[in-house]
């Protein structure tokens, strides 16, 4: 096991994100949406690592491990947007134009 999903649910009080939009295909599976923050309780047991135990929204049920990280990516890629428009406007000195990122 990797050292970052050593760290996965437990960095952060247990604090994690989801990578992409998930829909529920079991009642005690969680659905979300990408850049969700989720509460990791439990890491899996003996027999399943693949499924871990959190909380959204005050439901709690499995999510699969690997839609998980400890990075929110909306926050990242918006920042990364912000960045490359501001380069354009140094590099160009023409801040007439609008760059729309959807969902932020």
């Amino acid at each position: 096991m990797s050292e970052t999903i050593c760290k996965l649910g437990v960095a952060n009080d247990g604090f994690v994100y989801t990578t992409c939009d998930y829909k529920a295909k079991n009642a005690d599976e969680l659905s979300f949406v990408k850049g969700k923050c989720l509460k990791v309780s439990r890491k899996g047991d003996g027999t399943e690592s693949e499924w871990w135990w959190a909380t959204v929204d005050g439901q709690q049920g499995y999510v699969p491990q690997n839609l998980l990280s400890v990075r929110n990516t909306r926050i990242i890629i918006t920042i990364i947007v912000i960045y490359c428009y501001i380069l354009i406007i140094i590099v160009t000195g023409v801040p007439g134009f609008f760059i729309r990122v959807a969902g932020y």
